[in-house]
């Protein structure tokens, strides 16, 4: 099952709303120029992949977090720097997993 993080990571450079980027996934319009920061089942530390590989049955089956959304890969490692960043301003470590219940 694939979850959203609220507030979703999103990098200016992206003109869409965080709404819009949900709503077209949910419809299967895998927006194939962007990059997802994602935190998979039992790891802590976020992966950077293609939007386009969430289509596949293993991404669907297995419990996804999707906590970011760049337009470029160099822009996900950008906002994942962001968010390790934040994550260990908010609580002293870089557990982004445990950072992000904090925050929702």
């Amino acid at each position: 099952m694939i979850q959203w993080h609220r507030p979703l990571y999103v990098d200016e450079n992206i003109k869409e709303s965080p709404a819009a980027i949900r709503r077209r996934f949910r419809f299967r319009k895998y927006p194939g120029d962007y990059y997802f920061i994602i935190i998979p089942e039992g790891k802590d530390m976020p992966e950077i992949i293609k939007a386009l590989y969430l289509k596949g049955q293993i991404h669907r089956s297995s419990e996804i977090i999707i906590a970011g959304v760049a337009p470029g890969k160099a822009q996900a490692f950008d906002l994942f720097a962001k968010m390790a960043q934040d994550a260990y301003s908010a609580t002293g470590q870089v557990n982004i997993r445990a950072f992000l219940k904090q925050q929702s």
